[in-house]
Protein backbone atom coordinates (compact mmCIF):
# COMPACT_ATOMS: atom_id res chain seq x y z
CA UNK A 1 0.00 0.00 0.00
CA UNK A 2 2.89 2.34 0.99
CA UNK A 3 4.59 1.45 -2.62
CA UNK A 4 0.94 2.55 -4.37
CA UNK A 5 1.35 5.86 -2.29
CA UNK A 6 4.87 7.03 -3.29
CA UNK A 7 4.24 5.81 -7.04
CA UNK A 8 1.43 8.37 -6.80
CA UNK A 9 3.04 11.08 -5.73
CA UNK A 10 6.45 10.74 -7.65
CA UNK A 11 4.73 10.45 -11.07
CA UNK A 12 1.64 12.80 -10.60
CA UNK A 13 3.31 15.90 -8.34
CA UNK A 14 5.02 17.08 -11.69
CA UNK A 15 2.31 17.14 -13.37
CA UNK A 16 0.20 19.29 -10.84
CA UNK A 17 2.30 22.42 -12.36
CA UNK A 18 5.29 21.40 -10.34
CA UNK A 19 3.69 20.06 -7.17
CA UNK A 20 2.71 24.32 -7.01
CA UNK A 21 2.48 25.42 -3.23
CA UNK A 22 -1.28 24.83 -3.03
CA UNK A 23 -0.71 20.63 -4.57
CA UNK A 24 2.09 20.29 -2.37
CA UNK A 25 0.86 21.07 0.60
CA UNK A 26 -2.59 19.49 0.93
CA UNK A 27 -2.80 16.36 -1.69
CA UNK A 28 1.01 15.51 -1.41
CA UNK A 29 1.95 15.99 1.94
CA UNK A 30 -1.33 14.11 3.00
CA UNK A 31 0.24 10.94 0.45
CA UNK A 32 3.21 11.31 1.71
CA UNK A 33 2.29 11.18 5.74
CA UNK A 34 0.25 8.27 4.87
CA UNK A 35 3.18 6.78 3.60
CA UNK A 36 4.87 7.03 6.63
CA UNK A 37 2.15 6.11 8.65
CA UNK A 38 1.74 2.74 6.69
CA UNK A 39 5.96 2.10 6.99
CA UNK A 40 5.68 2.64 10.96
CA UNK A 41 2.15 0.32 11.13
CA UNK A 42 4.73 -2.27 8.61
CA UNK A 43 7.63 -1.74 11.12
CA UNK A 44 5.49 -2.22 14.27
CA UNK A 45 3.73 -5.33 13.04
CA UNK A 46 7.14 -6.76 12.15
CA UNK A 47 8.30 -6.17 15.92
CA UNK A 48 4.98 -7.76 17.78
CA UNK A 49 5.37 -10.62 15.91
CA UNK A 50 7.90 -11.73 18.16
CA UNK A 51 11.89 -12.80 18.62
CA UNK A 52 11.38 -15.74 16.12
CA UNK A 53 10.47 -13.07 13.40
CA UNK A 54 13.24 -11.13 11.78
CA UNK A 55 12.55 -7.72 11.90
CA UNK A 56 14.17 -5.36 8.80
CA UNK A 57 17.79 -3.97 9.80
CA UNK A 58 19.56 -1.21 7.87
CA UNK A 59 22.78 -1.73 6.04
CA UNK A 60 25.63 1.02 7.68
CA UNK A 61 25.36 2.81 4.64
CA UNK A 62 21.53 3.47 4.82
CA UNK A 63 21.76 4.58 8.20
CA UNK A 64 24.65 6.84 8.07
CA UNK A 65 22.53 8.61 5.19
CA UNK A 66 19.91 8.63 6.76
CA UNK A 67 21.82 10.07 10.78
CA UNK A 68 23.50 12.26 8.52
CA UNK A 69 19.78 14.40 7.87
CA UNK A 70 19.11 14.61 11.06
CA UNK A 71 21.53 17.60 11.45
CA UNK A 72 19.93 19.87 8.68
CA UNK A 73 16.21 18.65 9.93
CA UNK A 74 16.80 19.43 13.68
CA UNK A 75 18.21 23.03 12.84
CA UNK A 76 15.25 23.72 10.52
CA UNK A 77 13.16 22.79 13.23
CA UNK A 78 14.54 24.82 15.80
CA UNK A 79 14.69 28.10 13.68
CA UNK A 80 11.37 27.47 12.56
CA UNK A 81 10.07 27.68 15.73
CA UNK A 82 11.84 31.15 16.10
CA UNK A 83 10.37 32.35 13.11
CA UNK A 84 9.04 35.93 13.27
CA UNK A 85 6.36 34.44 10.43
CA UNK A 86 4.82 30.68 11.88
CA UNK A 87 3.41 29.85 9.17
CA UNK A 88 5.71 31.15 6.52
CA UNK A 89 8.45 28.99 8.42
CA UNK A 90 6.19 26.16 8.83
CA UNK A 91 5.19 26.06 5.23
CA UNK A 92 9.53 26.36 4.59
CA UNK A 93 10.42 23.66 7.23
CA UNK A 94 7.77 21.09 5.49
CA UNK A 95 9.41 22.04 2.24
CA UNK A 96 12.11 20.22 3.52
CA UNK A 97 10.72 17.51 5.62
CA UNK A 98 8.44 15.92 3.08
CA UNK A 99 11.01 15.18 0.37
CA UNK A 100 13.15 13.72 3.04
CA UNK A 101 10.08 11.52 4.25
CA UNK A 102 9.50 10.49 0.78
CA UNK A 103 12.98 9.49 -0.29
CA UNK A 104 13.33 6.99 3.33
CA UNK A 105 10.50 5.36 2.56
CA UNK A 106 11.53 4.70 -1.47
CA UNK A 107 15.10 3.79 0.38
CA UNK A 108 14.14 2.04 3.37
CA UNK A 109 10.86 0.98 2.98
CA UNK A 110 10.31 -0.51 -0.39
CA UNK A 111 11.87 -4.12 -1.51
CA UNK A 112 14.25 -4.41 -4.69
CA UNK A 113 11.46 -5.56 -6.87
CA UNK A 114 9.25 -2.47 -5.63
CA UNK A 115 12.10 0.17 -6.57
CA UNK A 116 12.97 -1.54 -9.75
CA UNK A 117 9.04 -0.80 -10.51
CA UNK A 118 9.24 2.81 -9.48
CA UNK A 119 12.40 3.45 -11.45
CA UNK A 120 10.69 2.20 -14.74
CA UNK A 121 7.55 4.64 -13.85
CA UNK A 122 9.94 7.76 -13.23
CA UNK A 123 11.74 6.80 -16.75
CA UNK A 124 8.69 6.68 -18.15
CA UNK A 125 7.56 9.78 -16.86
CA UNK A 126 10.59 11.78 -17.35
CA UNK A 127 10.09 10.76 -21.14
CA UNK A 128 6.58 11.94 -21.25
CA UNK A 129 6.88 15.19 -19.30
CA UNK A 130 9.95 16.44 -21.68
CA UNK A 131 7.87 15.10 -24.75
CA UNK A 132 4.49 17.18 -23.41
CA UNK A 133 7.09 20.54 -22.59
CA UNK A 134 8.47 19.98 -26.04
CA UNK A 135 5.06 19.49 -28.11
CA UNK A 136 3.19 22.11 -25.90
CA UNK A 137 6.08 24.34 -27.15
CA UNK A 138 5.89 24.12 -30.87
CA UNK A 139 1.90 23.45 -30.88
CA UNK A 140 0.61 26.39 -28.55
CA UNK A 141 3.72 28.59 -28.12
CA UNK A 142 3.63 27.96 -23.99
CA UNK A 143 0.19 30.03 -24.19
CA UNK A 144 -0.87 27.42 -21.80
CA UNK A 145 0.31 24.99 -18.64
CA UNK A 146 -1.77 22.18 -18.97
CA UNK A 147 -5.57 23.84 -18.69
CA UNK A 148 -4.56 27.25 -17.87
CA UNK A 149 -3.17 29.95 -19.27
CA UNK A 150 0.94 30.61 -18.77
CA UNK A 151 3.07 33.53 -17.85
CA UNK A 152 2.56 36.25 -20.57
CA UNK A 153 6.47 37.39 -20.56
CA UNK A 154 7.83 34.06 -20.79
CA UNK A 155 5.93 33.62 -23.93
CA UNK A 156 6.93 37.36 -25.04
CA UNK A 157 10.08 37.01 -24.34
CA UNK A 158 12.75 34.53 -25.42
CA UNK A 159 9.36 32.08 -26.26
CA UNK A 160 10.64 29.59 -23.37
CA UNK A 161 9.53 26.29 -22.83
CA UNK A 162 8.15 25.74 -19.39
CA UNK A 163 6.49 22.31 -19.94
CA UNK A 164 4.04 21.40 -16.71
CA UNK A 165 5.69 24.53 -15.03
CA UNK A 166 4.74 27.86 -14.46
CA UNK A 167 8.44 28.74 -14.63
CA UNK A 168 10.89 27.58 -17.53
CA UNK A 169 14.02 27.56 -15.29
CA UNK A 170 12.46 25.22 -13.32
CA UNK A 171 11.06 22.98 -16.46
CA UNK A 172 14.87 22.75 -16.59
CA UNK A 173 15.85 22.06 -13.35
CA UNK A 174 13.05 18.78 -13.71
CA UNK A 175 14.81 17.83 -17.00
CA UNK A 176 18.56 18.42 -15.13
CA UNK A 177 17.55 15.75 -13.21
CA UNK A 178 16.27 13.66 -15.97
CA UNK A 179 19.14 14.01 -17.91
CA UNK A 180 21.51 13.08 -14.53
CA UNK A 181 18.91 9.60 -14.35
CA UNK A 182 19.42 9.10 -17.92
CA UNK A 183 23.29 9.45 -18.46
CA UNK A 184 23.86 7.55 -15.21
CA UNK A 185 21.29 4.55 -16.07
CA UNK A 186 21.82 4.46 -19.81
CA UNK A 187 26.13 4.54 -19.45
CA UNK A 188 26.48 2.22 -16.73
CA UNK A 189 28.54 -0.84 -17.71
CA UNK A 190 26.45 -3.33 -16.11
CA UNK A 191 22.68 -1.89 -17.44
CA UNK A 192 20.73 -4.66 -19.23
CA UNK A 193 19.96 -3.41 -22.92
CA UNK A 194 16.39 -3.10 -21.28
CA UNK A 195 17.17 -0.37 -19.10
CA UNK A 196 19.81 1.33 -21.31
CA UNK A 197 17.31 1.99 -24.32
CA UNK A 198 14.91 4.08 -22.62
CA UNK A 199 17.34 5.53 -20.34
CA UNK A 200 19.12 6.52 -24.07
CA UNK A 201 16.11 7.67 -25.43
CA UNK A 202 15.56 10.32 -22.12
CA UNK A 203 18.25 12.00 -22.99
CA UNK A 204 17.81 13.59 -26.29
CA UNK A 205 14.10 14.61 -24.82
CA UNK A 206 16.09 16.05 -22.17
CA UNK A 207 18.91 18.12 -23.71
CA UNK A 208 15.89 19.07 -26.60
CA UNK A 209 13.87 20.49 -23.34
CA UNK A 210 16.35 22.28 -21.49
CA UNK A 211 17.89 24.01 -24.51
CA UNK A 212 13.46 25.02 -25.21
CA UNK A 213 13.55 26.81 -21.91
CA UNK A 214 16.63 28.73 -22.68
CA UNK A 215 17.70 28.38 -18.70
CA UNK A 216 21.27 29.67 -18.57
CA UNK A 217 21.47 28.10 -15.80
CA UNK A 218 20.04 24.41 -16.88
CA UNK A 219 22.34 25.27 -20.23
CA UNK A 220 25.74 25.57 -17.39
CA UNK A 221 25.04 22.68 -15.34
CA UNK A 222 24.61 20.33 -18.99
CA UNK A 223 28.06 21.26 -19.68
CA UNK A 224 29.05 20.30 -15.86
CA UNK A 225 26.98 17.29 -15.97
CA UNK A 226 28.85 16.55 -19.22
CA UNK A 227 31.96 17.09 -18.44
CA UNK A 228 31.52 14.85 -15.18
CA UNK A 229 29.77 12.04 -17.17
CA UNK A 230 33.04 11.83 -19.69
CA UNK A 231 35.34 11.89 -16.75
CA UNK A 232 34.28 10.11 -14.05
CA UNK A 233 31.17 8.53 -15.20
CA UNK A 234 33.05 6.39 -17.49
CA UNK A 235 36.16 5.56 -15.21
CA UNK A 236 34.20 1.89 -14.70
CA UNK A 237 34.93 1.29 -18.39
CA UNK A 238 37.70 -1.03 -19.97
CA UNK A 239 41.01 1.94 -21.65
CA UNK A 240 40.42 1.34 -24.66
CA UNK A 241 36.24 1.94 -24.62
CA UNK A 242 36.35 4.69 -22.23
CA UNK A 243 38.52 6.63 -24.44
CA UNK A 244 36.10 6.00 -27.45
CA UNK A 245 33.16 6.91 -25.38
CA UNK A 246 35.07 10.14 -24.46
CA UNK A 247 36.04 10.95 -27.73
CA UNK A 248 32.77 10.84 -29.09
CA UNK A 249 31.32 12.47 -26.37
CA UNK A 250 33.56 15.59 -26.55
CA UNK A 251 32.88 15.69 -30.55
CA UNK A 252 29.05 15.63 -29.99
CA UNK A 253 29.32 18.31 -27.08
CA UNK A 254 31.79 20.54 -29.12
CA UNK A 255 28.59 20.02 -32.09
CA UNK A 256 25.89 21.17 -29.99
CA UNK A 257 27.85 23.99 -28.50
CA UNK A 258 28.67 25.27 -31.98
CA UNK A 259 25.53 24.75 -33.23
CA UNK A 260 23.43 26.79 -30.21
CA UNK A 261 26.10 29.08 -30.93
CA UNK A 262 25.61 29.89 -34.56
CA UNK A 263 21.91 28.92 -34.40
CA UNK A 264 20.07 29.33 -31.31
CA UNK A 265 19.47 32.83 -31.71
CA UNK A 266 17.16 33.39 -28.55
CA UNK A 267 19.03 31.63 -26.34
CA UNK A 268 22.46 32.92 -27.08
CA UNK A 269 20.90 36.45 -26.62
CA UNK A 270 19.72 35.34 -23.21
CA UNK A 271 23.55 35.27 -22.72
CA UNK A 272 24.19 37.94 -24.49
CA UNK A 273 21.39 40.22 -22.29
CA UNK A 274 22.23 39.34 -18.76
CA UNK A 275 24.55 42.43 -17.26
CA UNK A 276 27.03 40.43 -16.50
CA UNK A 277 29.04 43.20 -15.44
CA UNK A 278 26.41 44.68 -13.13
CA UNK A 279 25.14 41.85 -11.74
CA UNK A 280 24.99 43.11 -7.68
CA UNK A 281 22.40 45.05 -9.19
CA UNK A 282 20.23 41.66 -10.23
CA UNK A 283 17.33 40.59 -8.21
CA UNK A 284 19.32 37.08 -7.73
CA UNK A 285 21.95 38.52 -6.45
CA UNK A 286 20.42 41.00 -3.86
CA UNK A 287 17.96 37.97 -2.80
CA UNK A 288 21.47 35.81 -2.26
CA UNK A 289 22.99 38.71 -0.41
CA UNK A 290 19.87 39.36 1.57
CA UNK A 291 19.58 35.49 2.76
CA UNK A 292 23.55 35.88 3.74
CA UNK A 293 22.86 38.61 5.83
CA UNK A 294 20.13 36.70 7.74
CA UNK A 295 22.35 33.83 8.51
CA UNK A 296 24.77 35.85 9.98
CA UNK A 297 22.58 38.12 12.35
CA UNK A 298 20.34 35.02 13.37
CA UNK A 299 22.45 32.05 12.86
Amino acid sequence: MSFAVVALVVLLAPWFFGAWEMWWFWPFAVAISTAVALQAARLIAWACRGPETTTPTLAPAARQLLLAYFPFLIYGLVRALQAGVPMDAERSYLLHLTPFLLGAVVVFGLSARQRGILLALLLGNFCALAAYGIINHYATGNARVLWVPGFPHYQEHYRRATGSYFCPDHFAGLLELALALGLGLGLARDTACGWRVPALLLVPLALWGIALSKSRGGGLVVLGMVAATLWWGLQQWPRRERGMWRAVGAALVATAVLAVALRGGAYVRRFQDYPWRQIAASDRYQMAAAALRAWKTAP
